[in-house]
């Protein structure tokens, strides 16, 4: 059922409304993408984008975890096609949310977000050329956003003629006292700092949130404008930006429920401390609990993170229900992801500053007309390629700017473009997968990781120094430096 509470936004809303390729591509590939797609072909499909915060790629029950309670991300992946292996492909700083952001709404490589690259100012998206919302928004949609933006608020005006509940910032605080003489302090997901926002000037308004959580505030507007869709004659795109499961992390009690922590289980990865010290020991993820990592402590964790994507879940389905009502579920595209995943103890690690999988996979359904039920992808894809497939999809003529080809291929179950992913995470480190290797470097400290994903997904057996491994690790390093090349990374990657 969807909460009552979203009729007061809906009123709210209606009052405010007024490249080339890099290394390990498969084959060459044209750096100016328009005219991929074809533009005008076929009906407007509405676009939905339903996008979380830390959510590691296996945290859905149908995707193959059998702890999860997420019955209607598991009716989309049934649905529709998913990609097993996307990946985000890093960050500048501990932020990482930002760079992830700003990659997706660019469509450009981590260091092509900006050129020349200033980390301090590229998450602001102050790009020439379309931002994603911004390319449909001139091209006739009604745009729509709520939720965590964490870009700037320019370049948010510049993308959406509608929004609600916006929330500008990186992550909701760990306490706060309500009313100017104090009060109860509560977590920082209840009550939030949002914004209202008035779509005809580009300006926002604080207001009183209330004692609401941040996922039932974002679900609410985004209901509130789907249903103000109904009997529209122009198609609209919603990027609906939930701040869970990000830290601070707590849930109301009917999903915490769901779990026990008698049937939580540590991730066989799990370690009460990184083997070596990699330079993030200190960061604001990493210093959150004490080392070495206490087991049942991080139990807790898991329950109130796997808690808050039930709750997120039990919102996506109300969404999916108003499409529906409004006669509009069939003709919308909606994909959902997340910005990046997180350790929770895996590799003794709990943040998302590292580039084994658990940090840089993400979860990504997609389901829409002419998109296969139940079928799953190993391709390797990146998350920013979000912005193309969403365009092609949609029959829009391509900017001329993006740096990745669109998923509509692999969608259809055809080969992927990359052989390879690469990955950065500042200058400490630099990575890159194939479907069965990973090579991991820490420049800075000179060490050097290789995994073999096929016989050990967990990441938990380095044989970068056994017999044999050279040859395979200068193949691997090889790609790398080619991938960095490629995608204008600006490190001096020096010796093995």
């Amino acid at each position: 059922m969807i909460r009552s509470e979203f009729l007061c936004s809906r009123r709210r809303f209606l009052q405010g409304s007024g490249l080339a390729l890099a290394g390990g591509a498969l084959s060459a590939w044209p750096g100016s993408l328009r005219g991929q797609a074809r533009a005008g072909d076929g009906p407007r499909r509405n676009v939905l984008v339903l996008l979380t915060d830390d959510q590691t790629y296996n945290t859905i029950m149908m995707l193959g975890n059998g702890r999860m309670h997420t019955p209607n991300l598991d009716r989309l992946a049934a649905q529709g096609t998913t990609m097993s292996h996307c990946f985000n492909q890093g960050g500048w700083h501990g932020a990482i949310c930002v760079a992830s952001r700003a990659m997706m709404h660019c469509g450009r490589h981590l260091w092509r977000v900006v050129e020349p690259h200033n980390h301090r100012d590229a998450g602001l998206l102050s790009v020439d050329g379309p931002l994603w919302a911004e390319h449909f928004r001139a091209s006739g949609y009604a745009t729509f956003g709520t939720g965590k933006w964490h870009n700037g608020g320019a370049s948010f005006a510049r993308s959406f003629s509608h929004g609600d509940a916006v929330f500008l910032g990186g992550m909701h605080p760990y306490n706060k006292q309500r009313g100017n003489a104090g009060g109860p302090i509560t977590l920082g997901h209840v009550g939030p700092d949002l914004r209202h926002y008035d779509g005809a000037a580009g300006s926002f308004e604080r207001y009183d949130t209330g004692e609401a959580w941040s996922t039932d505030l974002y679900a609410d507007a985004a209901a509130s404008f789907i249903e103000s869709r109904r009997g529209a004659d122009d198609p609209f795109f919603a990027y609906v930006s939930f701040a869970a499961p990000h830290d601070p992390r707590h849930a109301p009690q009917q999903y915490l429920a769901h779990y026990s922590l008698d049937e939580i289980e540590l991730p066989p990865n799990f370690l009460g401390e990184h083997p070596f010290d990699f330079g993030v020991r200190r960061i604001r993820d990493e210093a959150y609990l004490p080392y070495p990592r206490d087991p049942e402590v991080v139990k807790l964790e898991l329950l109130r993170y796997y808690a808050m994507i039930s709750h997120i879940d039990d919102r996506v389905g109300d969404l999916i229900d108003m499409l529906k009502a409004i006669g509009q579920l069939d003709n919308t595209y909606i994909v959902f992801t997340s910005d990046h995943g997180l350790a929770m103890g895996e590799h003794g690690l709990l943040g998302k500053q590292n580039l084994y999988d658990h940090s840089v996979r993400v979860p990504m359904v997609w389901r829409g007309p002419g998109i296969a039920p139940g079928e799953i992808s190993r391709e390797l894809v990146y998350l920013h390629q979000l912005y193309p497939t969403t365009c092609e999809l949609a029959g829009l003529a391509m900017p001329e700017n993006l740096d990745v080809p669109s998923l509509v291929p692999v969608i259809r179950g055809e080969q992927g473009s990359y052989r390879s992913i690469y990955g950065a995470y500042t200058d400490t480190i630099r990575m890159l997968r194939t479907d069965r290797y990973k090579l991991i470097r820490y420049p800075k400290i000179g060490e050097s990781q290789l995994f073999d994903l096929e016989q050990d997904p967990w990441e938990m057996n380095d044989l970068a120094e056994q017999d044999g491994a050279a040859n395979r690790v200068s193949r691997l390093d090889q790609a790398l430096r080619d991938w960095m090349v490629s995608a204008g990374d600006p490190l001096e990657l020096v010796g093995l």
